[in-house]
């Protein structure tokens, strides 16, 4: 691994820019993986708006760049995040590595980044591919355990771990449907979808 120094806010900016709209990861400062989401620019006013600046990123103060991680596969509250991402270019491999404190606003996380919060670094071809394979899902549906107290059968348990799952979404009124005819429904819940897409300030109602 070879690490380049980064000397100012424009060569952060140049260097962002290159991986905006990339996979990205979020462990906590024992490097445990928590989290996976989009590395983006931050504070879009309109739909327009992301959409003619989704490849840039924004410098909003002379010594700091706003970012944000949206779409977290897991929720996560505002602390001391270490995010990660990589890209390949020209068949050189680079890994950018962000350590701060986030804000946390529901499904994404912002900061105002500084160069001090950064570091770049150019890796090999193995461990880009290493990187590539983490996932925060890990789990064995054939061997799915029916809690006590739950349902009968791994059927169940699976509904059971789903609705456990989105009720750590922050939705408002979760309701799960029973037994019966329920054409394929298991649940109903409702996202303030501010939370999820900030020009959206509605809440709207979701059938799982």
């Amino acid at each position: 691994m070879k690490t380049m120094n980064i000397e100012n806010i424009p060569q952060l900016k140049s260097i962002l820019e290159n991986f905006n709209g990339e996979t990205c990861y979020i462990y906590d400062t024992n490097r445990k993986l928590l989290s996976e989401g989009i590395l983006t620019k931050d504070n879009a006013k309109s739909f327009s708006d992301i959409m003619n600046n989704s490849i840039n990123f924004e410098v909003t103060e002379q010594d700091s760049i706003k970012v944000s991680v949206k779409n977290l596969v897991y929720p996560l509250n505002s602390n001391q995040y270490i995010v990660t991402s990589t890209i390949e270019q020209e068949d050189h491999f680079y890994l950018l590595e962000i350590n701060c404190y986030w804000e946390s606003y529901g499904t994404l996380v912002a900061k105002n980044i500084e160069v001090e919060h950064c570091s770049f670094s150019e890796i090999s071809e193995q461990e880009y591919d290493t990187i590539k394979k983490r996932t925060v899902y890990n789990f064995d549906w054939s061997n799915i355990i029916i809690q006590p107290g739950g349902g009968k059968t791994k059927a169940d348990a699976f509904e059971d771990l789903c609705i456990e799952m989105i009720s750590k979404w922050q939705v408002l009124n979760l309701d799960r449907i029973g037994k019966g005819v329920d054409r394929g429904r298991d649940g109903t819940f409702i996202v303030n979808m501010d939370s999820w897409i900030p020009i959206v300030n509605k809440p709207t109602k979701w059938v799982l």
